[in-house]
């Protein structure tokens, strides 16, 4: 078992957050102190803290992340909620393909004009 500050050191996720992903039942602690109030958590919890943060990656919000790791969702809408997460970065990597673009012609633009 782990104090909070050690688990935080860990996982290289802040203490803030493990209380506020608590707080919102994402990530319990397996064991809290019932005189110190001092949180413990299991070297397994990694395991599904580092699945939050690859969801969290993912551009998934805390709410589907908790209904995923809870079994909520289906699996029909988990591939939905994927595809529209995968939409959403085709369109941010064009918008930044566009932006480069508009600074190569402005490079090539500035080097005629020098």
């Amino acid at each position: 078992m782990f104090k909070i500050g050690e688990f935080s050191k860990l996982s290289q996720v802040p203490v803030k957050t493990l209380r506020y992903y608590d707080e919102i039942d994402l990530l319990k602690p397996a064991r809290v102190d019932i005189s110190t109030g001092y949180r413990y958590y299991s070297a397994e919890q990694l395991f599904q803290l580092n699945r939050i943060l690859a969801l969290k990656d993912l551009g998934l919000s805390l709410a589907q992340i908790g209904e995923l790791l809870d079994g909520e969702l289906p699996a029909e809408q988990i591939r939905g909620i994927l595809r529209m997460q995968q939409a959403e970065v085709r369109g941010r990597v064009k918008e930044e393909q566009a932006l480069l673009f508009a600074f190569c012609r402005c490079a090539r633009g500035s080097e005629h004009s020098a």
